[in-house]
C-alpha cells in the first residue's frame, strides 16, 4: 500500500515522506505505521479505520487539519490493535505549532475570529470555531505580554488621560456596520459610541480631530491593528 496523495493531503503526504518512508498515509488524512503480525496467531494484520487516540488539543478534535491514527485488525482473532508509533504525535505537533504560529500572526495584523475562520477555511481547507480562535487569542495575548515587563508596570500607574479604543462588526438591517467606541479608562465614561459604514485610517484621523478637538489625551490604548498607529499618533 503506497501514500494516496490527493490536492487536499499533498502537503502533508510531503510531511510523512520526509519523517519516514514506512508510514502509510491514506486519501482520508488516516496515517498508519507498517503492518503487524497479530501477537495471537503471526497472521498479518490489515488496515481498519482509525481510532480518535492522538487529539490532545482542543485544535485536532476540530478540524481535519491534523492526523487521524491508523488501527489494524486481524482477519483470524477479530481482534483491533492500536498501534504505537511515535512519529504520529511528532507529525501532528508540528502541525499543530505551524497552525497556531500562522494565528498569532493574522491576529497581529489585527484580524477578528471571523476573518481567522474565514481564511484558514478558504486557503487551507481547515475549519476552526470561533471560540477556539478566541482561545488562541488569550494565549497570544499572555504571551505579547510576557515579552513586554513594562506593560505590568504601565496598568499600575494612574489611567488619568488614557482613553480606550475599539471597534466591532455587526449588522444593522443586513449591512455590515462598525460600531466605534471610544472609553475613558480612568473613570470607564463612553466618550463616543458611534455606528459606521466604513473605517479607515482617513476617517479615523477626522473622528479623532472631532472628538478630541478641546483636548490632548496622554494616550490611546487599542488592539494590534496595524493602521491604528499612524492614525492615532
Amino acid at each position: 500500500m503506497i501514500n494516496q496523495t490527493t490536492l487536499l493531503n499533498f502537503s502533508k503526504a510531503s510531511l510523512v515522506k520526509t519523517l519516514s518512508s514506512k508510514l502509510v498515509l491514506s486519501k482520508n488524512n488516516v496515517l498508519h505505521s507498517e503492518l503487524i503480525n497479530c501477537p495471537n496467531c503471526n497472521t498479518k494484520c490489515v488496515y481498519n479505520g482509525y481510532s480518535h487516540e492522538g487529539n490532545y488539543s482542543f485544535l485536532a478534535k476540530n478540524n481535519s487539519a491534523f492526523f487521524k491514527k491508523g488501527q489494524q485488525f486481524c482477519p483470524i482473532c477479530k481482534k483491533t490493535y492500536q498501534i504505537k508509533f511515535p512519529e504520529f504525535e511528532e507529525l501532528n505537533q508540528l502541525i499543530y505549532d505551524k497552525l497556531k504560529n500562522r494565528i498569532y500572526t493574522l491576529l497581529e495584523l489585527g484580524n477578528s475570529e471571523s476573518d481567522i475562520k474565514y481564511y484558514l477555511k478558504q486557503n487551507e481547507n481547515i475549519n476552526i470555531s470561533k471560540a477556539n480562535i478566541a482561545l488562541i487569542r488569550k494565549e497570544f495575548l499572555i504571551k505579547v505580554e510576557s515579552s513586554y515587563p513594562e506593560l505590568e508596570n504601565f496598568l499600575k500607574e494612574e489611567l488619568e488621560g488614557f482613553i480606550g479604543y475599539d471597534e466591532q462588526y455587526i449588522k444593522v438591517e443586513g449591512k455590515r456596520m462598525y460600531r466605534l467606541v471610544f472609553l475613558n479608562l480612568d473613570t470607564d465614561e463612553v466618550i463616543y459610541e458611534g455606528l459606521h459604514s466604513n473605517i479607515s485610517k482617513k476617517n479615523l484621523i477626522k473622528l479623532l480631530k472631532i472628538i478630541f478637538k478641546d483636548v490632548k489625551p496622554k494616550g490611546f490604548v487599542f488592539d494590534m491593528k496595524t493602521s491604528y498607529v499612524p492614525a492615532f499618533k
